[in-house]
């Protein structure tokens, strides 16, 4: 496991971005440090072991890795600004989703259902039913409505009307 020490002696944090203050790896003192993977999250590798830089960050900034997870705000996973991270258990970083790809209302937990808008929300792995809407904004602000009282945080989601 990593250590603050190690962390302090090999990286300078700047606006979200770690930066190296020593040469390592072909990477100059200076160099930004890590690389974005597939899921979009950036990287860095630790003597042998890799590390997701928003832990690291985190860990520069209070002197502890976070022992829960860390959730990016603004959904954004390579924006690394200490402002825009938090350390939160998995299911309240469940409850700042972004609003999926194959949404079709705008809103997540409403959806077209005979000639209605239905709406629904899910709480600790179950579904809440909150009724049918003659238009969709009445169902969005429904949705948004009980998932605020739920705890949600209020980018999960997401209302595009």
């Amino acid at each position: 496991m990593i250590t603050y020490e190690v962390v302090k002696k090999l990286f300078e944090y700047q606006d979200g971005k770690l930066f190296w203050k020593v040469a390592r790896g072909g990477k100059k003192a200076g160099d930004e440090a890590g690389c974005i993977n597939k899921l979009g999250y950036r990287r860095v590798v630790i003597n042998g072991k890799s590390y997701f830089v928003h832990r690291i960050i985190w860990l520069y900034t209070y002197g502890e890795m976070p022992k829960e997870e860390i959730d990016h705000i603004n959904h954004n996973r390579s924006d690394n600004r200490i402002e825009n991270i938090r350390a939160v258990s998995r299911s309240d970083n469940a409850k700042n989703h972004p609003i999926t790809s194959n949404n079709k209302s705008g809103c997540t937990g409403v959806s077209k259902f005979r000639n209605k808008w239905r709406a629904i929300t899910s709480y600790n792995g179950e579904q809440i039913y909150l009724g049918l809407f003659d238009d969709k904004e009445t169902a969005a602000n429904i949705t948004l409505n009980a998932r605020t009282q739920l705890g949600f945080h209020e980018n999960h989601g997401g209302i595009n009307l």
